[in-house]
């Protein structure tokens, strides 16, 4: 997500620049909070099995849509990765 320059995070939200570069993305509906770490295993083992390298930038979830009442996300995970 884009925010306005001088923005500040709160409440376990964090505010950086995310640096130029190569992502692995695994884009999933998430139902159940328990499917998070289920889907950056995924990913995870999908680059590995792939045989590319891991970055050292930050990951983070891209979330193209989320409903307070169910919890349901349209979410693409990202994993820095060298090309």
């Amino acid at each position: 997500m884009q925010v306005p320059e001088g923005t500040t995070g709160g409440s376990g939200v964090a505010i950086e620049a995310i640096p130029a570069g190569s992502y692995a993305v695994l884009r999933k509906t998430v139902e159940d909070k328990q499917q998070y770490e289920k889907y950056w295993n995924q990913l995870i083992e999908e680059i590995i099995a792939k045989e590319f390298e891991l970055d050292q930038r930050p990951c983070f979830e891209l979330y193209h849509s989320y409903d307070e009442k169910t919890g349901r996300a349209d979410v693409s995970f990202c994993e820095a990765i060298k090309i």
